[in-house]
């Protein structure tokens, strides 16, 4: 059950990244994020980490202007900022995953 729950709230975690470009402010991705993140439990501390991690830079990328800072030379600050959080999802649901593998 768990683990399912897990493994939904990242899906959501993802729909939001796709569904929400970034680049301004956006209370409804920040509050279906902070919903998914909240929703998760039994984490180790490093997926915990992940969490938060996602969780800020969506703050960063669901911001009026905090993603700017993210701009490089031919590269939007939301993109940098999104290949952040895909990253860290990719990471989570690994853990997710194995946490599966272990608890099946």
């Amino acid at each position: 059950m768990k683990s399912q729950r897990n493994q939904d709230a990242v899906e959501e975690m993802e729909r939001v990244i796709d569904e929400y470009p970034g680049g301004g402010s956006n209370p409804e991705a920040m509050r279906r994020i902070r919903a998914a993140t909240f929703s998760m439990e039994g984490l180790s501390a490093y997926g915990e980490e992940k969490l938060g991690s996602i969780e800020g830079n969506a703050t960063i990328l669901y911001s009026p202007r905090r993603h700017q800072r993210w701009d490089a030379s031919g590269v939007a600050g939301t993109d940098r900022i999104r290949s952040l959080i895909l990253a860290d999802l990719m990471i989570l649901r690994r853990l997710v995953r194995a946490d599966q593998a272990l608890t099946s």
